[in-house]
């Protein structure tokens, strides 16, 4: 697990008595560091073994819980509220507050900053292994500061920057980000985003190469590559190398039939956060909701409602998702018919 190889650390858990306290913590310790959205597998790991633990204790004054479950428990419940809340608020636009929960999270004990070199476990690199978790948290709040202050390097966005209370580089950010995981797309495509608004084109397609290796069947990513060539090419030869395609604000497409924008979420956006955002547009656009104004108020809630249902349809199953980010049009085409 300190070396970084969590898949193989899992597998030799198994080994471990499954009742015992040590295959319950390690198990969770490897669980939450296979990234942000296994943290609530983790904590689920420690409930069970508590249950299992409770019930199985017939003594009338039963050993105490081990220190170690109760103590990772808690670091866990905090980690899973501050993750939390910092994706209500990106969700809600609070990219400030946003922010601030996920330093928070940043500053949990385990979160420490990554070493470079993960082939000398036990080195005097302060955390040389990669977690996974960390890298997340810090893709995001790079992202939600970024959306915040542009991905520019101005003196207006310097200047908001040095009013934070926790101040950090973005870039630096997503730059650990990928040291921890080389196949973390999303973190090259902001890196590209990055390199393309201070002018950079060149450096913004090797970044955009990065993640087309990282995600080679995304057809987007790969479009993204061409126009990134083209302009490298052009800057290279003297033009001006600018192109169009960098991210909308927190990261929500800028087509009006993408299923992502009709549901207000990013491209990269988790299970939660769809389903989040489907309740949300539904509970806007339900038609009960428009009776009283009738007529063409009523007409257009109706048609927002099936565009949501239908954005929701796809979004929310994984295979029908993958199919839709090779090739939207033929999705939003239905939708638009």
């Amino acid at each position: 697990m300190l070396c970084g190889r969590l898949e193989r650390a899992m597998a030799c858990s198994e080994s471990l008595a499954k009742t015992s306290a040590d295959r319950a913590y390690l198990r969770a310790e490897i669980l939450w560091r296979l990234g942000a959205e296994r943290v609530g597998d983790a904590l689920d790991e420690l409930n069970s073994f508590a249950a299992a633990y409770g019930s199985s204790s017939r003594n009338p004054t039963p050993t105490p819980m081990p220190r170690k479950i109760l103590e990772l428990g808690s670091r866990l419940t905090k980690l899973k509220e501050l993750l939390e809340r910092g994706e209500a608020d990106v969700e809600d636009g609070a990219l400030a507050e946003a922010e601030r929960a996920f330093t928070a999270a940043l500053k949990l004990r385990d979160q420490r900053r990554c070493g470079t070199d993960v082939s000398n476990c036990g080195s005097k690199n302060k955390n040389p292994y990669p977690n996974r978790c960390r890298g997340d948290l810090l893709r995001m709040r790079a992202i939600a500061r970024l959306d915040r202050l542009g991905y520019g390097r101005d003196d207006d966005a310097a200047a908001a920057a040095e009013d934070d209370d926790d101040d950090f580089d973005p870039e630096g950010d997503l730059e650990e980000c990928v040291a921890i995981d080389p196949g973390d797309h999303a973190a090259w495509r902001v890196l590209a985003d990055v390199s393309r608004e201070r002018g950079d084109c060149e450096e913004a397609f090797l970044r955009l190469r990065r993640a087309q290796a990282a995600a080679p069947n995304s057809a987007k990513i790969a479009q993204e590559v061409f126009a990134a060539a083209r302009a490298a090419r052009d800057q290279i030869r003297g033009g001006k190398g600018t192109y169009e395609g960098r991210r909308v604000p927190s990261g929500v497409d800028a087509r009006v039939d993408s299923f992502y924008k009709i549901l207000g979420v990013t491209a990269s956006a988790t299970a939660k956060q769809i389903r989040r955002g489907y309740r949300k547009a539904a509970a806007v656009w339900h038609p009960d909701k428009w009776q009283s104004g009738g007529g063409a108020a009523l007409a257009t809630a109706e048609k927002e409602f099936r565009r949501v249902s239908a954005a929701y349809e796809v979004l929310g199953n994984p295979s029908q998702r993958r199919a839709y980010d090779s090739d939207p049009a033929r999705f939003e085409a239905k939708v638009a018919s």
